[in-house]
C-alpha cells in the first residue's frame, strides 16, 4: 500500500496529496506533514499545471511522474518554464517582449513532449 504525504502549499486551503515526490491538487483544509518527502517540489507543481492542462489525463501523469524519475524531470522544467514565463509577462523589461515569444516556444515544447510520452506509454 502506498503512503501520500498531504502538503499545504498555495494558501491555508489548498493542498496537495504527495506520492513518490509527484503531487495532485485535491481538497481543501488538509494539515500540511513531512513536506521532506518529496523529491522535488517543482516536479509537483509541474505535474499539477499539466494536470490542469488535460484533466482527461491527469491519473497517466501522476502515475509516469511516480513512476519515472526522467518524467519528474519534464514535470519539474515545465513548472519552471511557466513561472519564467509568468514573470516575464510581468516584467517591464526593454526585452521581455522577446523572452514571452521565447518562453512561450519552451513551453509548448515541453507540452509536445509530455504528450507524445503519454502517446509511447499508452501503446
Amino acid at each position: 500500500m502506498r503512503e501520500y504525504v498531504t502538503v499545504t502549499t498555495i494558501g491555508p486551503r489548498n493542498s496537495y496529496v504527495a506520492c513518490g515526490g509527484c503531487r495532485l491538487l485535491l481538497g481543501f483544509g488538509m494539515a500540511p506533514r513531512d513536506p521532506r518527502r518529496l523529491r522535488d517540489d517543482s516536479s509537483g507543481q509541474g505535474l499539477s499545471r499539466l494536470a490542469l492542462r488535460w484533466p482527461s489525463h491527469r491519473r497517466r501523469l501522476a502515475a509516469l511522474c511516480e513512476d519515472s524519475e526522467d518524467f519528474a524531470s519534464l514535470c519539474a522544467a515545465y513548472d519552471e518554464a511557466c513561472d519564467a514565463l509568468d514573470a516575464w509577462r510581468r516584467s517591464t523589461s526593454p526585452n521581455a517582449e522577446s523572452r514571452i515569444v521565447e518562453y512561450q516556444q519552451l513551453v509548448a515544447d515541453l507540452e509536445q513532449d509530455v504528450m507524445q510520452l503519454l502517446i509511447c506509454k499508452q501503446a
